[in-house]
């Protein structure tokens, strides 16, 4: 194992701690990376402030105390409101009041955003371009420095989102298969091979589109120190008239009553049954929760525990702690 390996491999069995990070901070100024470590201190220095989501729309003046998000205060010249500047924010910021929750970012803290933005803009390609197996690096837009990437497969969904904080890939939202797959093949043909270069996912040998995933998870959590996954093919299914209304199901064997989105792979669902003692009892083989949000975090928890596990990692405390 290289230094850099080792660098890595303890980051990824602490994904918590920050020392592992800046001593690594601290080696790659000694072999010439000044910028990749200067990336790691200024984005530990924003987690510490609650800053852990990067810009991506417009120059953020404010930030959510809670989750992160980031936040530009539209003039009135703009139709005044508010306009969300991070990838996402929680639910926490839903009518939050401006004084508050939602707090003006320091002038400091926008100079540390805006370099982040550029060292993103400058390096993301260079710094990312292994992050997803067997993937491939892009970019929303030109003018946007947050990479994403595709995919080596299909069913109908070839991109893979990713979060950078604190200087690595810590959060990831790909479709199920990639995650716990059953092995990229092609559905019309024995032999060939699927052909993403193009950025279109086909068959060299037939040009089929129907390639299947292979599960990256194993190698995935070997390279990053991830805490957080979301199946963005699947959505938490609902239950009417009842106080935990929001669950998952397990996959079916043979197509049932539950619509498909409402379930994942049964990997995922008996480890998260067991994570968090089954709060709401057994429902139809299911677990319930008592909002989508509760629902999509626990999921992630699970899937955490999961790729962990299956890349020979020790248990994350965060992930296997109990719900009160």
């Amino acid at each position: 194992m290289s230094e850099r390996e080792d660098f890595i491999a303890r980051i990824c069995a602490e994904p918590d701690e920050d020392s592992h990070r800046l001593v690594f901070a601290d080696w790659l100024d000694e072999h010439g990376e000044p910028e990749r470590a200067e990336f790691i201190r200024l984005q530990c220095d924003l987690a510490k402030r609650g800053l852990t989501r990067q810009m991506v729309a417009g120059l953020a003046t404010h930030k959510c105390t809670v989750c992160g998000a980031l936040w530009r205060a539209l003039g009135e010249h703009e139709g005044s409101g508010w306009s969300l500047s991070s990838s996402r924010c929680d639910p926490c910021c839903d009518n939050a009041p401006m004084g508050d929750q939602i707090q003006p970012v320091s002038a400091d803290e926008i100079s540390l955003l805006t370099r982040e933005i550029e060292l993103l803009g400058k390096h993301s390609r260079e710094w990312f371009k292994d992050a997803i197996p067997g993937g491939k690096v892009s970019h929303w837009s030109a003018n946007n420095a947050i990479p994403y990437f595709v995919l080596p497969g299909g069913a109908g969904r070839n991109f893979a989102n990713i979060e950078i904080t604190r200087g690595f890939v810590s959060g990831v939202s790909l479709p199920h298969e990639a995650f716990v797959g059953d092995g990229i093949a092609c559905l019309d043909c024995e032999e060939g091979s699927p052909d993403w270069e193009t950025g279109v996912v086909e068959c060299r040998r037939c040009d089929s589109t129907g390639i299947i995933f292979g599960a990256i998870t194993e190698e995935l959590f070997a390279m990053h120190p991830i805490t957080h996954v979301e199946f963005d093919d699947r959505t938490p299914g609902r239950y009417e008239n009842a106080p935990y209304q929001w669950y998952w199901s397990p996959m079916p064997d043979r197509p049932g009553v539950i619509p498909v989105r409402y379930t994942i792979p049964t990997e995922v669902f008996y480890l998260m049954r067991d994570i968090i003692k089954d709060p709401h009892g057994n429902l139809n083989d299911s677990v319930a929760f008592d909002t989508s949000h509760e629902a999509v975090s626990e999921l992630s928890r699970a899937a955490v525990s999961l790729g962990r596990n299956q890349a020979g990692l020790p248990a994350w405390a965060s992930a296997t702690q109990e719900v009160a």
